[in-house]
C-alpha cells in the first residue's frame, strides 16, 4: 500500500470508540471525489496504519467468504449500501462507510496473520483498542498443568498471572481494602529497612517471584509484599529464589490458595517467614520455618518480624478497615 502525507485532523468517532487522526489532505481528496482508491492514515496510540483500498477490501471479502448481508450485520452499514459498493455501483463510498469496512476487514486480516489490534465486540461490531495485545501471545497450545515460566513471557505485562504446578492462574484486580492494607504494611516495612540500611529490599506486587517447587520445576508467584535480603536474587526483571519474607493479603478469590497451597510452596522453597493477613476478620497468621503452627495476631497487636529478630514491630492498628467486616 502506498504511503500518504501526514497532515492530521483530530476526529473523535463513535464507531472506533477511540481517538483517531485522519489525514486532512486525503479527506479533501475524498470529499471532492478525486480519489477512487482512498488511503486513510490512522495514528492509534502512536501506531500508524494505512487503510486498505477498496479493491483490497473486495479481495478480502472473497477470501473470507463474507456475504453482503454478513458485512452489513457486522459493520452496521446498510445492506443495499454494501451491495452497491461491492458490485461497483458505488465507486467512492462515504468516509464513515469506508472506515467501518476497513475495521472489519483489517480485523479479519490481522486475525488471519495472528496479530490483532482491531477486534469485534460481542454484538459483532468492529472496535479499536490500542491497549489490546497480540492474541497469538496467549495461545501456547499447552493444556493447564504443562505451562512453564518461559510461557509467562507471552502474557502482556498488564495481565497479572501466577504459575503453580504448571497451571496459569489469572489474578483479579485488588480491592481498595486490600490495597490500603498492602500500602500500610509497605510503609512500615520500608521505613524500617531504609533507616536500617543493609542488603534487604522491600517490594510490593505486582512483581514475579520464581523458585523451584517439589517437582523440580519453577513456580511463579506475585506476593502482595516481600522482603529479599540476598542481592543475588534480585534481577532487573524479577526475583529469582525464595524471599526472606512474603505477605499475602486475603481476598475472596485467593483465600483458599493463600492459606493452603501457597503456604506449603513458600515454606518448601525456603521463605523464612510467611504472613497471611485477613483484614476483614482482623487476624494475621505468621508462619516460620521453626514451627508448623502459626502465631496469630489481632488488632492492636505489635507484630515482631522474625527475620529482624523482633527489632521491627508492625502495628496492625494502623491498617485501614482492619477487623471491620463489610456490612451485608
Amino acid at each position: 500500500m502506498k504511503a500518504v502525507p501526514s497532515v492530521y485532523l483530530f476526529v473523535t468517532d463513535y464507531i472506533l470508540n477511540s481517538s483517531v487522526f485522519v489525514d486532512k489532505r486525503i479527506q479533501k481528496w475524498y470529499n471532492k471525489g478525486k480519489q477512487k482508491s482512498l488511503l486513510y492514515h490512522f495514528v492509534l496510540g502512536g501506531v500508524t496504519e494505512t487503510m486498505m483500498t477498496l479493491e483490497e477490501m473486495k479481495k478480502a471479502k472473497e477470501e473470507y467468504g463474507f456475504s453482503c448481508e454478513e458485512i452489513s450485520k457486522r459493520t452496521g452499514v446498510p445492506y443495499r449500501t454494501v451491495q452497491k459498493i461491492f458490485t461497483g455501483k458505488t465507486e467512492v463510498p462515504r468516509g464513515v462507510t469506508l472506515e467501518r469496512l476497513y475495521l472489519l476487514f483489517n480485523e479479519q486480516t490481522l486475525r488471519h496473520n495472528s496479530y490483532e489490534k482491531v477486534y469485534l465486540d460481542p454484538d459483532g461490531y468492529p472496535r479499536v483498542n490500542v491497549l489490546r495485545e497480540p492474541e497469538f501471545a496467549y495461545d501456547t497450545g499447552r493444556p493447564q498443568g504443562k505451562y512453564t515460566v518461559q510461557d509467562l513471557e507471552n502474557f502482556p505485562s498488564w495481565d497479572r498471572v501466577e504459575l503453580i504446578d504448571g497451571e496459569i492462574i489469572h489474578l483479579e484486580a485488588p480491592t481498595t481494602v486490600h490495597q490500603a492494607a498492602v500500602s500500610e504494611l509497605f510503609f512500615q516495612f520500608y521505613g524500617f529497612v531504609a533507616q536500617k540500611g543493609g542488603d534487604c529490599k522491600v517490594f510490593a506486587a505486582p512483581i514475579d517471584v520464581q523458585f523451584d517447587n517439589a517437582h523440580g520445576k519453577k513456580d511463579s508467584f506475585q506476593p502482595d509484599l516481600l522482603v529479599v535480603c540476598d542481592p543475588k536474587k534480585v534481577t532487573r526483571k524479577n526475583i529469582q529464589g525464595a524471599p526472606d519474607l512474603c505477605v499475602e493479603v486475603l481476598s475472596p478469590s485467593t483465600r483458599r490458595r493463600d492459606c493452603t497451597l501457597k503456604l506449603g510452596k513458600y515454606l518448601y522453597a525456603g521463605v523464612r517467614e510467611y504472613w497471611v493477613l485477613d483484614v476483614e476478620k482482623g487476624r494475621l497468621a505468621v508462619y516460620t520455618q521453626k514451627d508448623v503452627f502459626p502465631v496469630v495476631y489481632r488488632k492492636g497487636d505489635l507484630v515482631p518480624v522474625s527475620i529482624y529478630d523482633g527489632e521491627l514491630k508492625i502495628d496492625l492498628s494502623k491498617i485501614p478497615w482492619f477487623g471491620e467486616e463489610e456490612e451485608a
